[in-house]
């Protein structure tokens, strides 16, 4: 069967059948939301994101290992998967092995950062399993990522809900608190919905997660715009990454789409569109909520500065001073075996690739990083834009804070692209038969 993308315009179940056909499967659906948003009860090593993620794929793994179902292991033989593991695993021995023979002190397994550094293959096994559960429960390519949709526009609902009604947010603060940050300033102006990760990948997962709807939206007018509003929402609210990634996404998405078609008008009205649509929010958010107003107005008055002044201030200051750090000589090469996320002040960094660079040097970067790359273009033939936007939001988003430590955006990148390569499924129709035009299309 010819690959489908992973959203097509074809017409599919109402959104009342859609939301019976989750209720039905809501075991699997928690499942996906703890993956995706890995909320946190308290700080206890054994209830932290990789404990918890390990001991359900373990489990979870063990029905296709008594049945013989190759299901998931189909997924993951993939050349691609393959190669992309091997090559995170064989990134993480390396930094292992430097930070051993640079002195670093190693005080206990921890110290070795095993686990932490193969987040990338303990999401891909994750990500694998729900693929492959989807598809078994009827859920088209199209289906399944409006799953996603469905849970980023609950947690939008919630995040509105948390404005007005106090208890609510507090259960937003408490999972702050218990994901090990209470940052004051922070809960004034942010801190929405239930996540592990409030201010760096949640935000960015969900510009990216209305990104790729609004992508769909343009491509193949497939009627997302609810979701996206409600999804951007809780990224406004969470972070201001999150709106830099949903804003360069639908950018490019309208130049590239119009540009193609040699629509020049239609390019204009609907950048047009972006920005009054844009304006809207921010004036509803300032009637709404002025402390969070304030905050992303801050980030829109750095950004102009940077852009038309060349000034860097507020966050872009600290980021740019940030990026210009790296290890000399040989450190630079081979690495230093340090993180400088958790380095003294003046000499700490959360940008990801300076990060990366200490830890591995080039060597260690170029090898992981061309690797996961080429997995993103791969496969591409008709989304070829699509997956340059995936690109660019991995150097934004390593830009902000350490992609491949943030299980979140690693789960988006996954998602698209594995549910991209499987087989495609007939989807039920909303009176409960099986469509037939998507298996000929």
């Amino acid at each position: 069967m010819r690959s489908h993308p992973v959203v097509a315009a074809l017409p599919g179940r109402s959104r009342s059948a859609m939301l019976r056909k989750l209720v039905r499967d809501l075991p699997l659906v928690l499942y996906i939301f703890y993956v995706i948003y890995t909320p946190a009860p308290d700080t206890n090593v054994l209830t932290s994101k990789f404990v918890v993620l390990t001991v359900l794929a373990g489990v979870l793994l063990i029905p296709y290992v008594l049945s013989g179902d190759r299901g998931v292991w189909n997924l993951l033989s993939r050349p691609a998967v393959m190669i992309l593991m091997v090559a995170t695993f064989a990134g993480s021995i390396y930094l292992m092995f430097v930070r051993v023979a640079s002195g670093e002190p190693v005080e206990s397994l921890i110290d070795l950062r095993i686990v932490q550094n193969n987040v990338l293959n303990l999401m891909i096994v994750n990500v694998a399993i729900i693929v492959d559960q989807l598809k078994k429960r009827g859920y088209s390519k199209r289906q399944s990522f409006e799953v996603l949709l469905w849970l980023g526009s609950f947690q939008g609902i919630f995040s509105i809900a948390g404005l007005f009604i106090p208890w609510v947010r507090n259960i937003s603060y408490t999972l702050y608190q218990a994901s090990g940050s209470d940052n004051i300033f922070v809960m004034q102006s942010r801190i929405f919905g239930l996540t592990g990760d409030f201010t760096y990948g949640t935000p960015i997962y969900h510009g990216v997660l209305a990104g790729v709807a609004f992508y769909y939206l343009v491509k193949s007018r497939t009627n997302y715009l609810v979701h996206i509003v409600l999804i951007m929402s809780v990224a406004a609210m969470n972070g201001r990454t999150g709106l830099v990634v949903f804003v360069v996404m639908a950018i490019f998405t309208i130049v590239g789409t119009y540009g193609k078609r040699g629509n020049l008008l239609g390019m204009g009205a609907a950048l047009l569109a972006l920005v009054a649509a844009g304006a809207a929010a921010m004036s509803f958010l300032g009637d709404i909520s002025p402390a969070t107003h304030r905050f992303v107005m801050s980030f829109l008055d750095d950004t102009r500065r940077l852009l038309f002044e060349g000034e860097a201030t507020g966050n872009y200051g600290a980021l740019f001073e940030g990026f210009a750090r790296a290890p000399d000589g040989f450190g630079l090469l081979f690495g230093t075996g340090e993180r400088v996320y958790d380095g003294e002040p003046g000499f700490n960094s959360d940008i990801g690739f300076t990060n990366d660079l200490y830890a591995g040097g080039l060597t260690y970067v170029l090898f992981v990083y061309l690797v996961f790359l080429a997995f993103l273009i791969r496969n591409s033939r008709g989304h070829a834009l699509l997956s340059l936007e995936l690109v660019l939001v991995f150097f934004l988003a390593n830009f902000k804070g350490e992609v491949f430590r943030s299980s979140v955006i690693l789960f988006i990148f996954l998602f698209i692209k594995l549910v991209s390569s499987r087989e495609d499924v007939e989807p039920e129709t909303s009176t409960g038969k099986i469509g037939r035009q998507y298996a000929r299309r």
